[in-house]
C-alpha cells in the first residue's frame, strides 16, 4: 500500500502507514524517506529533515534522502549547502535525476549560468522529457538569440503542462490551423498581460 501511494506521489495519504512502518521497522531507510516526504509536503520541514536524517543514519549512501535534504536548504535560500548535499548525492549515484535538478535549480538561482547549462545537460542526457530542464534550457537558448530552438523547448513551461492552465471545457492547440477563415480561437492568459 505505502509503495502504491508513494509511487502516485499521494505522501500526504500515504503518512499513516508510513508511519506504522518505521514503528514496525524503525530500520527501513525507505520508509524514513518517505514519512520525510509527507512532512516535506505539507511543509513540516524540521520533521522533514529529521526523518531524512534518520534515513541517513541507516544508509549513508542514500542519495534520494541527500538529494531531499538539499531541496529542503534550496526552500530555506540556504544554497551553499543544498549544493553540497546535491554534490553529495551525484557522488554517491550520478544517474540521479532529482539531484540534478535541484542543483540545476541552485545554479541558476545563483546566476552561476554556465554550470546550470552544464547540470541541464546531464538531466537531459538522463531524462529527455524533464519538464523543468526543458524549460530551463528554452530560457538558456532564447537568452543567445536562438529562437527557434529556444521556442521549441519554452512549450515545456509549467504552465503550459498544467491541466489547470486550460479553461474548462478546452484543450490547448498543437499549432495554429493553415488557413484561419471561418475558424474560432480562444486566446487565454498563460503567463502574463502580454499573452492576452
Amino acid at each position: 500500500l505505502v509503495a502504491v501511494l508513494v509511487r502516485a506521489k499521494r505522501y500526504v495519504q500515504a503518512e499513516p502507514h508510513l508511519r506504522r512502518l518505521v514503528e514496525k521497522s524503525p530500520d527501513h531507510a525507505d520508509g524514513w524517506n518517505s514519512l520525510g516526504l509527507a512532512e516535506q509536503e505539507q511543509q513540516h520541514f524540521e520533521e522533514a529533515e529529521r526523518c531524512y536524517l534518520k534515513a541517513l543514519a541507516i544508509k549513508p549512501n542514500f542519495a534520494d534522502a541527500l538529494t531531499n535534504i538539499g531541496n529542503i536548504r534550496f526552500d530555506r535560500e540556504n544554497y551553499e549547502e543544498a549544493e553540497s548535499f546535491y554534490r553529495r548525492a551525484l557522488t554517491i549515484d550520478p544517474g540521479c535525476v532529482e539531484a540534478w535538478n535541484g542543483l540545476r535549480s541552485m545554479l541558476v538561482r545563483k546566476g552561476r549560468d554556465e554550470e546550470a547549462l552544464q547540470a541541464t545537460e546531464h538531466l537531459l542526457a538522463l531524462k529527455p522529457d524533464h519538464p523543468h530542464g526543458r524549460f530551463h534550457l528554452s530560457w538558456t537558448l532564447l537568452s543567445h538569440a536562438s529562437f527557434g530552438d529556444g521556442f521549441r523547448d519554452y512549450c515545456w513551461r509549467p504552465s503550459r503542462l498544467s491541466e489547470e492552465a486550460v479553461p474548462a471545457g478546452y484543450r490547448l492547440a498543437e499549432g495554429l490551423p493553415g488557413d484561419l477563415a471561418g475558424k474560432r480561437l480562444l486566446v487565454f492568459k498563460d503567463q502574463g498581460i502580454g499573452d492576452e
